[in-house]
């Protein structure tokens, strides 16, 4: 896990480029984000319900947009029922590198 940062709209969304993907899907996990995103480098939840995925983070533009923690602490949307797990928050979005 990388942390939390601050995303924005397209095209500076921050898991982005010529190899990325975006999708939301009501019962989003971590764990199913990381599923959607094999093959790519990164991956990220967002809003309790969003994942994105892509091969490249910006180093710039992740020291620039470094977020609290407690900002990404949105309960997943697929985690509703135990509220055991976050899945980033409104425009944060809670970072994370696949392990190779």
């Amino acid at each position: 896990y990388l942390g939390c940062f601050i995303d924005r709209e397209s095209p500076h969304r921050l898991l982005s480029g010529e190899n990325s993907r975006n999708l939301a899907n009501p019962a989003m996990t971590n764990e199913m984000c990381e599923g959607i995103c094999d093959g790519y480098a990164y991956f990220g939840t967002e809003n309790g319900n969003e994942c994105f995925c892509s091969d490249t983070l910006p180093a710039e533009a992740a020291a620039q947009r470094k977020a609290p923690e407690n900002e990404c602490r949105m309960f997943c949307a697929g985690r509703m029922n135990s509220k055991s797990e976050s899945c980033g928050g409104f425009w944060r979005i809670g970072v994370f590198r696949r392990d190779s």
